[in-house]
Order: C-alpha cells, then sequence, then structure tokens
C-alpha cells in the first residue's frame, strides 16, 4: 500500500511540474537588414536554461509556466531583455553594439572573434590610426602603431618601398616578409632593385589607399598563422578594407593630401671619368652605369644621324677618330652616366 501512495505522489508531482512548464519559440534577426541571426544565446535570466538559435535564427525552449524574462547575446551586438509575459511565440532584433565592436578582431581565414577569448598575440590598427599618419605608403602608416613590428624605407624619396619584419627575421637566405591578405586574398609585397644602383622600385601595397582600409590585423607567432602554412611563418598582417552598409545613407568623403619635398644636399659629382669599365668606354646602348671608363677629355664625337641617344653623335676615343671629329671642348661631363 505505501508503494502505491508513492508512486502516486510521485506521478502528481511529475504531471505538476510539467504543467509549471511551457516552450517558447521564437526567430532572433538582425536590426540592420532582418537577417536570421544564427548562433545567439537565449537564456532564461536568473537560470542556466537556456538554448541557441539555428542557421535560421529559430530557437525553442522551455520557459515557467508564468512571468519570466529572455536575455538574448552575441559578440558585436547589444544584449537584449524581453520580459515573456503570457506569450508562447518571442521574436526579437538586435542591433550592433558599438563598444563591443572594438574587441572584435578579424583573425586567419577573416574569422571574426573575440580578441580576449584568443589565446595567441594579435594586434589591431584601426582606419584612423592609418588615416592620421598622412602616409602615402601603406606599410609606413603602422611604423610604430604595433609591438614587435618594424617597418623600414628604403630611401626618402616619394614611392619608396619599405619593409616589414613582425619579430624580426628569421632566415638569412630567404624572405622575411610577412604574408599579406587583403579582403581574404594573399598578395605579394615584395620589392626588386633597392640595391646601391638603379631605380628604388615601390612594394606593392603602396597600390592600396590608407584612406580605403577599415582595419588592419597583425598576427604574430606560429599559433596565430597555422592556417597560413609555410606562407605565414613570417606573420600575416590581414587587411580588410571598407564596404557599404545597409540601411545607412550615401555618404562622400573628400581629403586630398599635398607633399613638397626639397632636397638637402646633392652628392658631389665626379667630373673627369667616362662610364665604362678598366678604362674601356662603354656606349649607353650596354646598360653600364658605372663610371670606370677613360677620361671624359680622350673622347671625341663622331657624326652619326641614326644614333639614338646623342644629337652630336657617337663617342669614340681620341685616337681613332676620324677627321671632322668634334673637339675635345665639345665634350661636357653630361656623357658620363655618374655625372647625370
Amino acid at each position: 500500500m505505501k508503494k502505491f501512495l508513492l508512486l502516486c505522489f510521485s506521478f502528481v508531482f511529475v504531471l505538476s511540474a510539467w504543467a509549471q512548464e511551457r516552450v517558447i519559440t521564437g526567430r532572433v534577426s538582425s536590426s540592420e537588414d532582418g537577417s536570421a541571426l544564427p548562433g545567439v544565446n537565449v537564456i532564461v535570466k536568473g537560470t542556466t536554461s537556456g538554448s541557441v538559435t539555428d542557421s535560421d535564427g529559430k530557437y525553442s525552449l522551455s520557459v515557467p509556466n508564468s512571468g519570466g524574462s529572455l536575455v538574448f547575446s552575441f559578440i558585436g551586438l547589444k544584449t537584449a531583455e524581453i520580459e515573456i509575459g503570457d506569450r508562447t511565440v518571442v521574436d526579437v532584433q538586435l542591433g550592433l553594439d558599438i563598444t563591443q565592436l572594438s574587441e572584435v578582431v578579424v583573425t586567419a581565414g577573416g574569422v571574426e572573434q573575440n580578441k580576449r577569448a584568443l589565446g595567441y598575440a594579435i594586434q589591431t590598427v584601426n582606419a584612423n590610426d592609418l588615416i592620421e599618419s598622412r602616409q602615402t605608403n601603406l606599410l609606413n602608416a603602422i611604423n610604430s602603431k604595433s609591438a614587435g613590428v618594424s617597418v623600414v624605407s628604403s630611401a626618402g624619396t616619394p614611392g619608396a618601398s619599405a619593409q616589414i619584419r613582425i619579430r624580426g627575421g628569421s632566415s638569412i637566405s630567404r624572405s622575411n616578409d610577412p604574408l599579406f591578405v587583403i579582403d581574404g586574398i594573399p598578395v605579394d609585397n615584395s620589392s626588386t632593385n633597392n640595391g646601391v644602383a638603379g631605380v628604388n622600385e615601390s612594394n606593392r601595397l603602396i597600390d592600396i589607399n590608407p584612406n580605403d582600409v577599415e582595419s588592419m590585423t597583425i598576427l604574430k607567432g606560429p599559433a596565430a598563422t597555422v592556417q597560413y602554412g609555410i606562407r605565414g611563418s613570417n606573420g600575416v598582417v590581414i587587411v580588410t578594407t571598407k564596404k557599404g552598409k545597409n540601411k545607412q545613407k550615401a555618404t562622400i568623403t573628400f581629403s586630398n593630401t599635398t607633399t613638397i619635398d626639397e632636397v638637402n644636399k646633392l652628392p658631389e659629382m665626379q667630373l673627369s671619368w667616362a662610364q665604362g669599365r678598366n678604362g674601356v668606354y662603354a656606349d649607353p646602348s650596354t646598360g653600364e652605369g658605372t663610371a670606370w671608363g677613360p677620361a671624359i677629355s680622350s673622347l671625341r664625337f663622331v657624326a652619326d644621324p641614326a644614333y639614338p641617344y646623342d644629337r652630336n653623335g657617337r663617342l669614340v676615343d681620341a685616337a681613332s677618330a676620324p677627321a671632322g671629329s668634334l673637339p675635345e671642348h665639345m665634350i661636357t661631363p653630361e656623357h658620363s652616366i655618374s655625372a647625370v
């Protein structure tokens, strides 16, 4: 008899507990464009009972039979607390939280994550810092704005290339340049012809306008760059450009920057020796750029209307110059490449 009474009591208790709860359903969407928000946490306030929205932004949750509130939260969005009341369907829209957005960073693969939740070194340079630097080369704009990142310009001339190193160099014979990823696309930022002679060519990142960049994320160490393999062994710089946003008025921003450079000091030019090697004159067609040729005073012009490099003709040694050649006082220092 006691067992029968205990069983009845347990059955009544279960029915009573079941009657005290109900199922709430709903959909969570964005207040910006109304799109579904998957992965939003839905928790009954004051309890550990909760759920997560699916790919369509829908959820289902058991709540007390009367009263109670639901708390909706997601990284980068404002947290919403909604009274349930007598409703069985609770739909909600979440808007952007500007204060939390500053803590969200773009990691490997373009995935946005909470910076505090990451277990590796990462730093972000925002758009305002890049614009305020007033640099034409995007690399120079991030100089001194991230710990462990060194940016060195190859020259002071406009358009000169710049090199970046993240936590120093790791190889003597191979490249130490980090990998650049712009909107998910790897970009080659290498530069050439940056020796002591010739033309200083720019690195390719100079093609990116700093005003078009929304943020730059610098990934350091193997844990941060493992997804990019050997190409990211020297670090990865992820560049995210600005994009249009829904339900916002069209805006046009105009800015202009003018830079005037003045040469402080010109190097002293030698005016005695022509271009060439070992005392032998080298014609401009050879591409020779050194001034180890014969003395300029020992050269003469030979008339040659088809010669493309000088209207006076072709330069030859005075001993082999035919009659009618221009005298030596017509040979000017401009015929030595080192004097140009």
